[in-house]
């Protein structure tokens, strides 16, 4: 996984990753519960 900051900032690392479905109603959005459980540190990948 990974992700980026708005000034350009930029990690990486691996997680153990679980989704939960909520019951949904006729005609609702469906709702996801995304759970991420860090598996090793952050490592800053921002571009020098």
């Amino acid at each position: 996984m990974g992700f980026e900051i708005s000034d350009g900032t930029c990690y990486l690392w691996s997680s153990k990753v679980s989704v939960k479905r909520s019951a949904a109603e006729v005609n609702a959005a469906l709702k996801f519960t995304l759970r991420s459980t860090p598996l090793t540190e952050l490592e800053d990948v921002t571009a020098a």
